[in-house]
Formats: C-alpha cells, sequence, structure tokens
C-alpha cells in the first residue's frame, strides 16, 4: 500500500505536468481547470488545509464558469484560454506551497517590472518573446503546447501578484493556421480576476476577428 508521503510526491508530480503543459494533461479550457482544482484540493486536504484552500478559491478562482469565466466573458477571440487557465493555477499552487519556481524575482526586481509593463512605451509596442526575455530575464513558470504560450513572472514573497504575459504563437485573421517566426506579446495580465490589456498585437488581433452572429436570444 502506497504511504501518504508517495501519494502527496505522486500528485505533486502530475500537478507539475500539467502546470506546464496543460493541453497535454487535459485538452480543454474546462478539463484542465477541474484536474487542477482535484490536484491542489488533494493537496491541500492530506494537509488538513482545505481552509487555505477555500481562500484561494475565493480570491483568485472566482467566477460563474470560474477561471475559464474570467476570460471567456471578456468576449476577446482568444479561446481556447487552456494555458491561460494554468497560468493562473501555477499562481495558487505558489502561494498554497504545491509548486515553486525554479526562478522568482525579488520585491524589487518584480515591483519594476509591474511598474514598467503599465507605462504607455510599454503597451504602446510590439514584444517579441526573446525582447520579453531580454528585458526581464527568463520567466518564473511558462505554460506552453497549443497556439499560446504564457510567461509567468512571480516573486519569491508570497502574496505578491503575480505578472502573465500572453504570447501568440499564430498569425491572427488567418484561413488556416500559420506560425509566427517568433511568439508575439498580445496581452499583460497583472489583476486578480485576469483582465487582459491588450497590446498593439492583440488589438490587431480583435480587429482581424470575425464580428460574433448575433442570435434571438442576444436581442434586448
Amino acid at each position: 500500500m502506497r504511504t501518504i508521503a508517495e501519494i502527496r510526491d505522486y500528485l505533486h508530480e502530475d500537478l507539475r505536468w500539467t502546470l506546464w503543459r496543460p493541453g497535454n494533461s487535459a485538452g480543454s479550457a474546462e478539463s484542465s481547470e477541474t484536474l487542477l482544482q482535484q490536484l491542489l484540493y488533494l493537496l491541500c486536504y492530506i494537509e488538513g488545509r482545505e481552509g487555505e484552500y477555500a481562500v484561494a478559491l475565493d480570491t483568485y478562482l472566482k467566477g460563474p464558469l470560474m477561471v475559464r469565466g474570467q476570460f471567456e466573458f471578456q468576449g476577446l477571440p482568444f479561446r481556447p484560454f487552456v494555458n491561460e487557465v494554468a497560468s493562473v493555477y501555477a499562481e495558487v499552487a505558489f502561494i498554497l506551497g504545491h509548486f515553486r519556481p525554479a526562478r522568482l524575482l525579488t520585491d524589487g526586481e518584480m515591483a519594476r517590472l509591474a511598474s514598467e509593463v503599465k507605462e504607455p512605451a510599454f503597451r504602446g509596442r510590439d514584444w517579441a518573446e526573446p525582447e520579453l526575455h531580454a528585458l526581464f530575464g527568463p520567466p518564473s513558470h511558462e505554460v506552453v503546447g497549443g497556439l499560446t504560450t504564457v510567461a509567468c513572472y512571480g516573486c519569491e514573497r508570497v502574496g505578491v501578484k503575480w505578472v502573465h504575459f500572453d504570447l501568440a504563437r499564430q498569425v491572427p485573421g488567418a484561413c488556416e493556421l500559420q506560425w509566427l517566426p517568433e511568439p508575439i506579446l498580445r496581452d499583460v495580465r497583472d489583476e486578480v480576476r485576469n483582465r487582459m490589456h491588450l497590446l498593439p498585437f492583440g488589438r490587431r488581433w480583435v480587429d482581424a476577428a470575425p464580428s460574433p452572429k448575433r442570435t434571438d436570444q442576444d436581442r434586448p
């Protein structure tokens, strides 16, 4: 029979893999979110920390459709949000002590990054992935696979909001899938409920997307 320590180690390994490549582990954003919630709850349950999980759930994961809904209800044409959802759970897993990236920023480094990404000069131009790494260093964690790479920057002090960079890997508006030579920054997320602040590439993507068709249910 397995020991509690062996079960915890197995769950931690499953969690790390899912946070890295959620599309391979569960497929859809909904399935990935269900799996990640179960893994985190079980880990907290083993340690008798269900209360801490409930606080994290209420603070970061709340919504009619949980984290997936936080993205979908913004009405932006970036579905399926698999990697974006996993990036939020990476931050929550760190807060709960079940995931620790190899690189974490100091308070000073994180404050500089958080301030920099709010500046018009940053949000007014396109950034390729290598440029982003050159400016802020390698990310704390990356969610990879599929059409989006999410670069997550976290602080060594728990409780400091992470900054997530959503990098597109495809050409927006193309009739067929076309890969970009380098991933381009589409939007920045630095708020608890994951508002996606669009950069020029993201705005061009929105402009290139077909207008949603209205139905009778949409009419006032």
